[in-house]
């Protein structure tokens, strides 16, 4: 597996949340190579019109981010949303069956 990393060393979530979005890109990259199957992951991590943004992003095999099944056995992506709704950000995920997936955090917050 390829992992390509950008990180602006200088951005920081504030108040206290960088373990948090930590904790969040952990676990996508897990995601990515426990279950996806990716060849490639791309790591960004940085600030976008006044928010920090983290951007994990593979080309793996894909899944349905809203089924049910997959939810009640999988706890990780439901562990994202709760960590991301605790510092006031913002969670995105996307994928589909064979199409990868995509996952995006938006926080907003005074560090660097």
């Amino acid at each position: 597996m390829e992992i390509e990393l950008n990180i602006d060393d200088a951005v920081s979530a504030g108040d206290g949340r960088d373990q948090e979005v930590f904790r969040i890109a952990q676990e996508a990259l897990q995601n990515a190579v426990r279950h996806a199957h990716a060849k490639n992951v791309e790591i960004h991590l940085g600030r976008h019109g006044g928010h920090l943004t983290l951007e994990v992003r593979d080309d793996g095999v894909g899944f349905q981010p809203d089924d049910p099944e997959l939810r009640s056995r999988r706890l990780g992506l439901t562990s994202m949303e709760e960590r991301a709704g605790r510092i006031g950000g913002r969670l995105e995920i996307h994928s589909a069956p064979g199409s990868g997936t995509d996952i995006r955090l938006e926080v907003a917050g005074d560090g660097s």
